[in-house]
């Protein structure tokens, strides 16, 4: 169940509380990103899909760092660069974001998936 709590003139506390899951808490300049992000969490729970971010959001970036051994800059472009490739943007969208010159650089990046093409295709 969520509540809302105003927390000044350009914020909204949202708390989902759930039984057997953690108080999951956060702050939106407007009510209705407030709202839209409880019943996100809300229906995750519901689900039982939920992963609670808290950690991960509360660790920082150096420490997180210094527990991954080799974690380049490269990991994290070509992990994102697969995500959005995942999400649905073309070729040329993907360039525009990440900055890659090369159509040849890219199309390393992508890890194209048969059942994907073919949901594409119909």
């Amino acid at each position: 169940m969520a509540t809302f709590r105003k927390r000044g003139p350009y914020q909204w506390q949202a708390q989902v509380r759930e039984k057997g899951q953690p108080l999951q808490t956060g702050t939106f300049e407007t009510h209705a990103e407030a709202k839209q992000c409880a019943r996100l969490i809300e229906v995750e729970m519901d689900k039982g899909v939920f992963v609670s971010r808290a950690e991960a959001e509360s660790t920082p970036l150096k420490e997180l760092r210094a527990s991954i051994k080799d974690l380049r800059f490269y990991d994290l472009r070509h992990e994102a660069t697969t995500q959005l490739f995942e999400k649905g943007l073309n070729i040329m969208e993907v360039a525009t974001i990440t900055g890659h010159k090369s159509l040849g650089m890219l199309r390393r990046y992508t890890h194209l998936k048969a059942e994907d093409l073919a949901r594409k295709l119909g």
